[in-house]
């Protein structure tokens, strides 16, 4: 029998999360599961800041006065014939030598960061599985699942590195398409040492490039949210690929579009809910409790309640699609709401 309620999702899972972490409380377990979760969770952690600061901009041209001294910089910059490396250290003052140099070793880092990068995410895509079976089971263990979910992890790592290098190849033709439009519009203000207005064309290119931008921003960001929340699932379920996995989602997509439209909503509704919560509790403190929370693992494991809890969601809810999507045990009752005194 099918469940379909975002909000019966919602009640199941804070009640599971209790039933696994609380009843009874294990301090063991609470580790072993705050290992799978840090894992699981890499590149995830809620955060993060932008600051843009654009200054004074008018038609009348005091902009172009008070940016008066970057014309020259620019000039040296976009309009030398000299190559683009020569350029730069002719601005930096510095040996061009020099400055391949650097270069080379800035790239040596970024490789590395690269493997490293690569190597977490294949880690990471093991761990999913790994935590999506303990708290389907109950339990918390790590070295049984570990060789179990091998080809299913490898899959889930194939997939996601296929679908990054589409999108750097998407997001590097746009940069360059909006660095041409771009460029264009900067030298025409090197040469009139001042803000120039560009031409519609131009103004035109630019909108459509940041459209775009926000575009298939937007779309990378709906498929990683629906992989998590729901392929893994499905590939743990039925032991299939990555590949199988998403047409079984996008069948039940299609038949219940709205359903998965109202639970994203939900889910973002919880992650503010959740994310004003801890901001109350730092400022409270007086922004003590954020010393533990920026530990990694630490500040997981003391966050596992909300980690298990919206990781459950998803679960729950393809859990309601019937035994053909339920990752829970056929014989286990389904956890019934929290009893109000």
């Amino acid at each position: 029998m099918k469940d379909l309620s975002c909000l019966n999702a919602l009640t199941r899972s804070w009640t599971r999360m209790l039933r696994i972490l609380f009843k009874p409380f294990s301090l063991d377990k609470w580790l072993v599961l705050g290992f799978c979760v840090w894992l699981a969770y890499m590149f995830e952690n809620l955060g993060g800041s932008f600051n843009l600061n654009l200054g004074k901009l008018s038609g009348s041209g005091s902009a172009g006065n008070d940016l008066g001294p970057i014309w020259p910089w620019l000039k040296k910059l976009l309009l030398s014939n000299k190559p683009l490396y020569a350029r730069l250290a002719d601005l930096l003052g510095v040996n061009p030598g020099t400055l391949l140099i650097v270069f080379a070793g800035i790239g040596i880092v970024l490789i590395i960061g690269l493997i490293i990068t690569v190597t977490v995410l294949w880690l990471k895509s093991r761990f999913e599985f790994i935590l999506i079976e303990n708290l389907a089971l109950n339990k918390a263990d790590i070295t049984a699942s570990w060789k179990k979910f091998k080809q299913l992890g490898n899959s889930a790592f194939a997939f996601r590195i296929v679908v990054w290098l589409l999108s750097l190849a998407v997001m590097a033709f746009l940069a360059l398409t909006s660095f041409l439009c771009f460029i264009t519009w900067l030298k025409k203000c090197a040469v009139n040492e001042k803000l120039v207005y560009p031409g519609w064309h131009t103004a035109a290119a630019i909108i459509l490039m940041f459209i775009l931008w926000l575009t298939v921003s937007l779309i990378l960001s709906l498929i990683n949210f629906f992989f998590k929340e729901f392929v893994l699932v499905i590939m743990y379920k039925k032991r299939n690929n990555a590949v199988r996995a998403c047409y079984y989602f996008f069948e039940l997509l299609k038949e219940q579009t709205w359903l998965f439209i109202r639970y994203l909503l939900m889910k973002i509704a919880v992650y503010l809910a959740f994310g004003v919560a801890v901001i109350i509790i730092i400022v409270m403190t007086c922004c003590l409790a954020v010393l533990p929370l920026i530990i990694p693992y630490v500040g997981t494991v003391i966050l596992l309640p909300a980690f298990v809890f919206f990781r459950l969601l998803g679960m729950e809810m393809l859990a309601g699609f019937g035994s053909e999507f339920s990752v829970f045990p056929e014989s286990e009752p389904p956890p019934s709401p929290p009893q109000q005194s």
